[in-house]
C-alpha cells in the first residue's frame, strides 16, 4: 500500500518475516522509506529506525503522546457532518500541525496581520478552545 513521500506500509503477511510481539507496535505502523524499514509513529508521524537495539525512548517523549504508563486513555470526540449534511460523531485527536496550517489560512483569506498571534485576547481565546494549541 502506498502511503507518501515514498513509503509503503507493511504487507499484511510480510513473508518469512517476524510476528511483532511488542507492545510499541501499538503505537507506531511498520513503513518502507526508499527501500530501509522504519517505525512511523502513529502520534507525530515521526520515522524512526525499526531496528529493535535502538529502544522506544521516542514514545515516552513524543509531544503528542500524552500517553503513561498504566493510564487510562480517554478518547476524544467530535461532531462532524458527511456529503449528505448528515451529522456523525467520529474519534478526534489534536494535530499541531493541521492547527497551524487553519491558522495561517484563516490569516492569509482575512488578510489579519502576522502579529495577531501575539495578542492577549488571541492567545486567551485559542487557550479555550485548545490548551494543547502553541
Amino acid at each position: 500500500m502506498h502511503i507518501s513521500d515514498g513509503e509503503e506500509e507493511a504487507p499484511a503477511a510480510p513473508g518469512k518475516r517476524r510476528k511483532l510481539y511488542s507492545k510499541v507496535w501499538n503505537d507506531v505502523v511498520q513503513v518502507c522509506v526508499d527501500g530501509e524499514w522504519k517505525a512511523k509513529c502513529n502520534y507525530c508521524g515521526k520515522k524512526l529506525s525499526a531496528v529493535s537495539r535502538n529502544g522506544t525512548t521516542h514514545l515516552k517523549s513524543c509531544p503528542l503522546n500524552n500517553k503513561k504508563v498504566g493510564d487510562k486513555i480517554q478518547s476524544n470526540l467530535r461532531f462532524a457532518t458527511t456529503e449528505k449534511g448528515a451529522m456523525t460523531v467520529e474519534n478526534y485527536m489534536f494535530d499541531q500541525e493541521v492547527a497551524r496550517k487553519a491558522l495561517y489560512s484563516m490569516s492569509i483569506l482575512h488578510e489579519y496581520p502576522v502579529s495577531i498571534v501575539d495578542h492577549h485576547g488571541f492567545r486567551k481565546f485559542v487557550s479555550a478552545l485548545q490548551p494543547l494549541f502553541k
